[in-house]
């Protein structure tokens, strides 16, 4: 005697109609027969109006604190040409400018304090990377895109000139402005200390304003 055959979605039994429904069913991700659901991939085109959306509800560049960041009166942070990170425990002076450095006449490199940095009155910093403990004495202006590795000291009214890379435990001065000594490394633990302590009691009210 001959067997009998399941009947399967793919066999004729059924119309050809009741086939394509079904495929559509499952192509718009309802549920299908088997109980499971399926998704159609996006098109290319699809794609790409999704992603133009995505760019154009991204928010704009902003600038970022850390914990126990102050920030003086008048001083000036532009977060709106790019991205500008300030880390914790650091102090930004009155009238103080941080600036990220121009990548060519349209755009603009994101730039990134680090930890336990202290900027002084009036300073200008247009530099892309300040690493931990920087002093960056009052009056001072730093050029584009230059590089401050952990521990520098630039003194007040120094002016470092653009693209200018300095190692760290540094002491900066003079214009233009160059290494005129070297910190002792116990300099990195005082520095940290000294930031925190104060940021602490500046938050609590218990300091002036520094100038």
């Amino acid at each position: 005697p001959r067997s009998k055959k399941k009947w399967c979605p793919s066999m004729t039994g059924r119309p050809s109609s009741w086939r394509r429904s079904w495929r559509s069913r499952a192509s718009a991700g309802r549920p299908t027969r088997s109980g499971t659901t399926r998704w159609s991939r996006p098109s290319g085109s699809s794609r790409d109006r999704m992603r133009s959306a995505a760019r154009r509800l991204s928010p704009a560049p902003s600038a970022s604190r850390g914990t126990a960041c102050i920030v003086r009166d008048g001083a000036t942070i532009r977060g709106d040409l790019a991205r500008v990170r300030v880390g914790r425990y650091c102090d930004v002076g009155r009238d103080a400018t941080l600036r990220p450095p121009p990548r060519d006449q349209e755009a603009h490199i994101p730039q990134s304090i680090g930890s336990h940095v202290r900027i002084g009155t009036g300073a200008v910093v247009d530099a892309a990377w300040v690493g931990a403990g920087v002093r960056v004495g009052p009056g001072a202006v730093v050029g584009k895109c230059v590089v401050i590795k952990d521990f520098c000291v630039i003194a007040a009214g120094a002016v470092v000139p653009d693209d200018a890379v300095f190692a760290p435990f540094s002491i900066v001065a003079g214009t233009p402005a160059r290494t005129v000594g070297t910190l002792s490394p116990g300099a990195a633990t005082q520095h940290r200390r000294e930031a925190e302590t104060h940021s602490r009691r500046a938050l609590a009210g218990r300091v002036t304003p520094r100038t």
